[in-house]
């Protein structure tokens, strides 16, 4: 960016509160995504496909931003700075788990534990930055429908995957690029 440490310094004060906005920001951008996406897709299975869609994609249309957040968000995850972003991921986290949960009310999934489910699609989707290479063999769209296509089969039912990949993709494309139009802060 050409500035110096000072100008950093002036603007922010410390690391940690250039990491906080980062993550404040990132935050923002997946809450807004995600609401967009619940909205847009009537089923639990549906709406599950685009979380993991939503996860997978910012790891190509984000990279910077999501690997920066998968980097650091441990190591300050604690820090009384980051109670904002606590708060949205526990949203978030919220917003998944209960859309799982309605999956299992519904009974498009089998009873299990829609907290664990909800972890295991983020250590899935989100340490992905630790090998997703976004010039590689799979796009993240390709690695989104293969990660949906084996979750939804294994929690589902009566074994069918009820949601359409190519939508699924159109819809977290859009959703993604209206809230980047918008310019969070």
């Amino acid at each position: 960016m050409q500035i110096s440490k000072g100008t950093v310094l002036h603007h922010f004060g410390t690391k940690d509160r250039l990491l906080e906005r980062l993550h404040a920001t990132y935050m923002r951008k997946r809450l807004a995504e995600a609401e967009l996406i619940t909205a847009a897709f009537k089923t639990p299975p549906a709406r599950l496909a685009g979380f993991v869609y939503q996860l997978m994609i910012v790891q190509e249309s984000d990279r910077a931003a999501t690997v920066a957040f998968a980097r650091e968000i441990v190591r300050f995850a604690t820090d009384d700075l980051m109670d904002d972003v606590r708060r949205m991921r526990t949203r978030y986290s919220a917003m998944l788990t209960d859309v799982i949960e309605d999956g299992i009310r519904t009974g498009d999934f089998k009873p299990a534990d829609a907290q664990v489910i909800a972890l295991m699609i983020f250590g899935m989707c989100n340490w992905s930055w630790t090998w997703f290479d976004p010039n590689g063999r799979l796009t993240s769209t390709q690695i989104a429908e293969t990660f949906t296509t084996t979750l939804i089969h294994g929690l589902a039912n009566d074994g069918t995957a009820n949601y359409d990949p190519q939508e699924t993709a159109r819809i977290v494309n859009e959703a993604i690029n209206a809230v980047a139009a918008t310019q969070l802060p």
